[in-house]
């Protein structure tokens, strides 16, 4: 099963602002990340929130409406006191009984991410999930080692 976690925002919609906390999904980003979850065929994606406190069903939704095909599994609430790999690792650790061969990480920047760096792809949070993105995205699944 391969487990994305990604974010909504900078990713899948614009950049926050002060003056826009909110901004609205991009659906053409939707559609990218449909593309990446497709790539994955038959192994039963997944895809985990983070930075996000709405419940996975609202989530679901919202996400349906702009187009996206994949499964929500998760929301993970904003970082605290944790790294963001720490944090992936906690919700994998839940997961007992759920084998994840691969994962994927889309996220903004460059955090810390350990173990976690072979899964990782860097999205500018001012231009959210490009062409170029997917194409990383690809090249994380085929060309790198499997999670477990």
């Amino acid at each position: 099963m391969l487990a994305i976690f990604t974010r909504i925002t900078g990713i899948l919609s614009g950049p926050a602002t002060e003056s826009n906390p909110d901004p609205p999904i991009i659906p053409a980003a939707v559609g990218r990340l449909n593309i990446i979850l497709e790539a994955a065929d038959g192994s039963g994606p997944g895809v985990v929130l983070m930075d996000q406190e709405r419940p996975v069903e609202e989530m679901q939704s919202y996400l349906n409406d702009a187009g996206f095909d994949g499964i929500v599994k998760a929301c993970l609430p904003p970082l605290q006191r944790e790294t963001r790999a720490e944090q992936i690792q906690r919700w994998l650790d839940w997961q007992p009984t759920q084998t994840f061969r691969n994962l994927l990480v889309l996220d903004q920047g460059a955090p810390p991410m350990g173990h976690f760096r072979t899964f990782f792809v860097s999205v500018d949070g001012n231009e959210g999930l490009l062409d170029r993105h997917v194409a990383r995205a690809f090249n994380q699944l085929v060309a790198r080692p499997r999670y477990r």
